[in-house]
């Protein structure tokens, strides 16, 4: 595969928005996105190389930072603000 700086220009730009937004971290933006492509705390934990309890601790910390109570709302909200 070749080295495509549009790549990491569109990813750095969404996560800025993101940050700006509603002020969430790198590593929060990430796992996000991978909670609204469906996928769970122990996958997301693998492609991240991160402890499944990590992933929860960041997901818990956006749903307090996007003031929802669960992660369905956060899905819905996220997805509202055009962030997933």
């Amino acid at each position: 595969d070749e080295f495509q700086w549009e790549d990491i220009t569109q990813k750095k730009s969404a996560f800025m928005y993101k940050y700006f937004l509603v002020n969430i971290s790198q590593r929060e933006s990430e796992v996000l996105e991978m909670i609204g492509q469906g996928q769970i705390a122990k996958e997301i934990a693998s492609i991240l190389n991160i402890s499944p309890n990590t992933v929860i601790t960041h997901r818990k910390n956006l749903i307090s930072k996007f003031n929802v109570r669960n992660t369905a709302q956060l899905i819905k909200k996220a997805s509202q603000m055009m962030l997933i």
